[in-house]
């Protein structure tokens, strides 16, 4: 799906996100997506979200992982994202320690 920068001398590579299941929260207004990817390391969470805020065709913003952990001696990352309709939404409900783990840094944007 998305591309991001973790090649060998900077060769751009896929990363292969695949939803698990969806689960629609009407309550609060956001979407509960659960999602698996198979890399060689465990991605960014910054190209994580990226990549689901593009395959949903929603806002980078929007987007907050909850969870993402790679199994054991394999090359699988599972993880847990909360989409919300409207960014406020998020701020609102989401705990501060998620919300500041979702934080774009300077360096990570580039």
């Amino acid at each position: 799906m998305g591309e991001k920068l973790h090649g060998k001398d900077g060769e751009r590579e896929k990363l292969r996100l695949e939803l698990t299941a969806t689960k629609y929260n009407a309550l609060i207004g956001r979407k509960e997506i659960n999602f698996k990817i198979v890399e060689v390391s465990t991605p960014k969470r910054v190209d994580v979200r990226q990549e689901l805020a593009n395959s949903l065709e929603t806002e980078m913003e929007k987007v907050y992982i909850r969870h993402m952990g790679t199994v054991t001696g394999t090359r699988l990352t599972e993880g847990l994202a909360h989409i919300y309709d409207e960014i406020e939404a998020g701020k609102q409900f989401e705990p501060t320690h998620i919300i500041e783990r979702n934080k774009v840094k300077e360096n990570q944007s580039e």
